[in-house]
């Protein structure tokens, strides 16, 4: 059986079984300057509001529990110090409130009680600090990153992976190519349970390895899922609009913060007017990645993703997607499982857009 998420033929495997998701925003990045991470740029927006680095808590009905990506450390030196030295001398400021094993004792889940960690990849700001969990914690990466990491010391000023990472613990490498493996739209995917609660999914080009996830979070006639991005895109402006999620004529909740939110916005061309003057496609996306270890491979990664983004009962949560940060977001302890339930896909999808308000034509061209 399947779940057919849409008309346009993106199926799933057909599941009663969902994964209980909570969301932990631990860390606050104040002033990272998006025309270091975005392309081309928009004249007006330099620095976007402060930004998380979410982590997830994934549990299943077997008791076994994960997490999904660590966020940053509240102990920088515990990522090299190569990583360290360079965090001392960027532009950016970095607030952590705590470690995630520490907010998860808080609410009486020990460390030994997670059983995997799954990093999207392996970047300062998603690998936390692992040597806090004891051996039993497996870490789980995506494809050849032991083999770049370590065995080729791939390690750099963004990330990799250290001795006290890997020390005394299992390490599963997730393999696409191996018999398991599955095809959800244009992606890769690995059953993580082989119960159709949680998929790996593989979305290279931002860095070697680089993981998501598609978790399902209600049953019935039409299932529900969180797809958790990672470092796929930085900004819901790399993903949207796009052909599976184009612009409407109207948005509600208006996204503009100076504006009353039950008034409509209407972009009009405004949009197109914007990418047009900058070479881009005129009802995809304003911004492409600058970077990442093979970026012709992390705008095709971006492309699947946006098979995704564009249903309706799919929610994409990007790492470091402020619009996160919603009044009506539900933050660990509690569930986001109920998330289409809360409006959430409608109030968030296009939240973004307050970002680059700036840098939009005033008027609409007719």
């Amino acid at each position: 059986m399947i779940d057919r998420i849409n008309q346009q033929g993106l199926v799933i495997p057909y599941s009663d079984v969902t994964i209980t998701t909570k969301v932990l925003d631990l860390v606050t990045i104040h002033g990272s300057n998006c025309n270091n991470l975005y392309h081309p740029p928009i004249e007006g927006v330099e620095v976007l509001r402060a930004v998380p680095s979410l982590s997830f808590l994934l549990e299943h009905h077997s008791g076994q529990k994960l997490l999904f990506d660590l966020g940053v450390p509240t102990d920088l030196e515990t990522l090299g110090s190569e990583v360290a030295d360079r965090l001392k001398k960027v532009g950016h400021q970095i607030t952590v409130q705590k470690d995630v094993v520490d907010a998860l004792e808080e609410h009486n889940i020990k460390r030994e009680d997670i059983n995997a960690v799954i990093w999207s990849h392996t970047h300062w700001d998603h690998k936390g600090n692992m040597a806090l969990f004891p051996p039993s914690t497996t870490l789980v990466l995506g494809p050849n990153a032991l083999e770049t990491f370590v065995t080729n010391g791939g390690n750099s000023g963004v990330g990799g992976i250290n001795e006290q990472d890997i020390k005394g613990r299992k390490v599963r490498e997730i393999d696409f190519d191996g018999p398991e493996t599955l095809q959800i739209g244009s992606l890769r995917a690995v059953d993580y349970f082989n119960d159709g609660s949680l998929y790996l999914l593989d979305t290279p080009g931002h860095s070697v390895g680089h993981l998501c996830a598609l978790v399902r979070t209600t049953t019935g006639p039409e299932s529900t899922f969180l797809f958790l991005g990672g470092d796929c895109a930085h900004h819901c402006g790399e993903v949207r609009p796009s052909e599976y999620l184009p612009l409407p004529d109207s948005i509600l909740p208006n996204p503009l913060p100076l504006v009353n939110r039950d008034n409509p916005f209407c972009p009009g061309t405004r949009f197109e007017e914007l990418n047009k003057s900058r070479g881009m496609t005129t009802k995809g996306p304003v911004w492409r990645p600058k970077w990442g270890a093979d970026l012709a491979e992390a705008i095709l990664s971006i492309g699947k993703m946006q098979e995704f983004d564009g249903q309706e009962n799919v929610l994409l949560l990007l790492a470091h997607d402020s619009c996160a940060r919603h009044v009506n977001m539900p933050l660990f302890p509690e569930s986001i499982n109920d998330w289409y339930e809360r409006g959430l896909g409608r109030d968030l999808r296009w939240n973004w857009i307050a970002d680059i308000e700036k840098g939009l034509p005033t008027e609409s061209v007719s």
